[in-house]
């Protein structure tokens, strides 16, 4: 049987053509590249803040390069979007290293007003194969800061729409 391929672009700025085409599982999903198999199901936390008062966006390109290494040295994929204003950050990888993660955002005064929108399992494996880092429009964040914004999945669906359209890394 030969091995069926497909043509994709993921959100997380890396491109395929059909030329450079990604092997499908048997649900037609793409496979991992062998040297970034992760866990198949793994827990997610996504989130929403603040820039805090005191901050400027100097202190966005530290927390960009922490996380690079952080999150690269334990496992984590994910996906953090700054519009200037707010963070909104998809955290993924073994739960007790995202809920660690997040115990040292939460503490972090660099954030406020902090939310948590989504924490479980993933339901279709890691939604990167990496962490990115990117921007983002301003009204694209903000229904994530109404308090009548989406939760749970529809919080988790909005986000990766958002995230198709940014401007990544």
């Amino acid at each position: 049987m030969a091995e069926r391929t497909r043509c994709v672009i993921r959100h997380n700025g890396w491109r395929f053509s059909p030329v450079n085409s990604v092997p499908l599982n048997t649900l037609g999903a793409p496979l991992p590249f062998p040297s970034m198999a992760h866990s198949e199901n793994p827990f997610q936390l996504l989130y929403v803040s603040r820039l805090a008062r005191d901050c400027t966006w100097e202190v966005v390109k530290e927390i960009v390069a922490t996380a690079r290494l952080h999150n690269t040295a334990h496992d984590i994929t994910g996906a953090l979007l700054f519009d200037g204003e707010r963070f909104c950050q998809l955290i993924e990888g073994s739960e007790a290293n995202v809920r660690a993660l997040a115990h040292n955002i939460y503490k972090d005064v660099r954030h406020s007003s902090l939310r948590t929108l989504f924490t479980g399992p993933s339901a279709i494996g890691r939604t990167t194969q990496r962490w990115v880092s990117g921007y983002c429009e301003a009204h694209e964040l903000e229904t994530f800061d109404a308090e009548s914004g989406p939760r749970e999945v529809k919080a988790l669906d909005a986000f990766l729409a958002v995230l198709q359209g940014a401007d990544m890394e």
